[in-house]
């Protein structure tokens, strides 16, 4: 099989020069040629998996979406994150009147042991009383005791959101006091706070798009296979990793097989 690289068009959207291509037909009439680290989802008898080109030995069986859902011209361009969202690793900052509005206790910014802790001593626990009453020991009750540095009966302008479901607050008194939201791990680590879209822009379609086509979603993350076509091709500053929460969906996929792997080294003009 013969392949060429358009060197003009590969500098364009290129800020470095692949190597090495490679090259993959499928037994259907499909072709596409892709860097060697791009990462296929495959299936064999193990089941689902993310595989470099490089390694496919051409008894995989590719995966790939049966149709491309479109919506309607008429359709709403409103983001639902508010449902969508994990509620319990979705950590969302409000404003200052908000939280002392809806007066959000002090443990609401805080996740597992440490928020029952914070919460039980908020409404005047001891020490030896949290230990008794929840399954926490008494060294770890008395460590955040001791390390607690904020003030117990002021509200918390972050919460999980689950708890600002819970509200059972209007979306348009939340569209004014929502600050930023974060994923938040179960060792309590959290992202950068991103202000959430309450609506579809063109931006963040073409994002979307971007992130279909260039990425992958791994451990919480939006990973790009290759950064330097998404920031050359769009002007648009893009890092290697960029956190993430994504939603649950559904989506039908078809399995293709592979009829001929190719390495094809790019042209030099």
């Amino acid at each position: 099989m013969t392949a060429r690289l358009n060197t003009s068009l590969r500098r364009t959207f290129f800020s470095k020069d692949a190597t090495d291509l490679v090259s993959i037909e499928t037994r259907d009439g499909n072709e596409f040629t892709v860097t060697p680290e791009h990462k296929l989802l495959v299936v064999d008898e193990t089941g689902l998996s993310w595989c470099q080109a490089e390694s496919l030995s051409g008894d995989e069986r590719i995966v790939r979406p049966l149709e491309t859902p479109v919506a309607a011209r008429d359709s709403s361009t409103s983001l639902d994150w508010l449902s969508s969202m994990d509620g319990d690793r979705t950590f969302v900052t409000v404003s200052e009147s908000f939280a002392e509005r809806y007066e959000i206790p002090a443990e609401e910014n805080y996740i597992k042991q440490k928020k029952a802790v914070i919460g039980c001593l908020r409404r005047g626990y001891s020490v030896d009383e949290i230990a008794s009453e929840h399954d926490i020991s008494r060294k770890t009750a008395a460590n955040y005791a001791r390390t607690i540095s904020i003030p117990l009966d002021e509200p918390s302008k972050t919460c999980s959101l689950t708890y600002l479901r819970s509200l059972d607050v209007a979306k348009s008194e939340l569209r004014s006091h929502v600050e930023s939201v974060r994923y938040v791990a179960p060792n309590n680590r959290r992202s950068r706070p991103i202000t959430p879209p309450w609506e579809l822009t063109p931006d963040l379609a073409r994002f979307v798009g971007l992130a279909i086509s260039e990425a992958r979603i791994e451990n919480g993350r939006i990973k790009f296979y290759n950064a330097e076509y998404v920031t050359v091709s769009t002007n648009m500053p893009i890092q290697r990793s960029a956190t993430t929460s994504p939603a649950t969906t559904k989506k039908k996929f078809e399995m293709t097989t592979i009829a001929r792997i190719t390495n094809v080294p790019p042209r030099v003009a």
